[in-house]
């Protein structure tokens, strides 16, 4: 009889444990599925700089995360090219153009740039140093077709050693977006 109770014992224990293998695995199932249907979590990612691999003329170097930029060359202001050398006159104006094809939010036609300029001689002082070039278009913007054509300009109208190379550094970027482009240019007085 003894044998008996053990066996019954242990085809119970058996089909007890059967029956916890069984929830456990269906609890899991379910788990599964709920975790499948549950959709994930949007997560902003935030673009890295990227060098830009763009047309670019007059040792331009561009660092730009969201934007794409076509193109950037300086020119003077009755539009002729400034020399691959970036060699100027006193007070010649040069123009640095950046054509960007994509980045820009665009809002009911419109965008909201944003411009910074420093320009510095080769010793480090600083001869201009601008925060926000197109603050005044913070209520208005501009149209996206126009933005997609950003002039930003330089000119020394003084120098005292023309050993010193002029470096200009800039900064654009997106005031209702997150599309930003840094980068600096080199050049030289005549």
């Amino acid at each position: 009889m003894v044998k008996m109770y053990f066996w019954i014992n242990k085809k119970l224990t058996m089909k007890i444990t059967v029956l916890k293998v069984t929830i456990l695995l269906f609890s899991m199932g379910a788990l599964q599925t709920v975790m499948a249907q549950k959709t994930p979590a949007k997560v902003a990612v935030k673009a890295k700089p990227v060098v830009m691999q763009t047309k670019t003329k007059n040792k331009i170097q561009i660092t730009s995360s969201g934007f794409k930029v076509k193109e950037a060359y300086l020119v003077f202001d009755d539009g002729t090219h400034v020399p691959d050398d970036n060699k100027v006159d006193v007070e010649q104006r040069i123009n640095m153009v950046l054509i960007i094809d994509e980045g820009w939010k665009v809002t009911d036609s419109l965008v909201y740039p944003g411009a910074s300029e420093k320009i510095l001689s080769s010793n480090g002082s600083v001869i201009l140093n601008e925060d926000d070039l197109f603050k005044s278009y913070e209520e208005t913007g501009v149209s996206a077709a126009d933005a997609r054509y950003i002039t930003l300009k330089a000119v020394i109208t003084k120098i005292d050693n023309k050993k010193n190379s002029i470096i200009v550094k800039f900064r654009v970027w997106d005031k209702k977006g997150t599309s930003s482009l840094t980068g600096y240019y080199r050049f030289f007085i005549k």
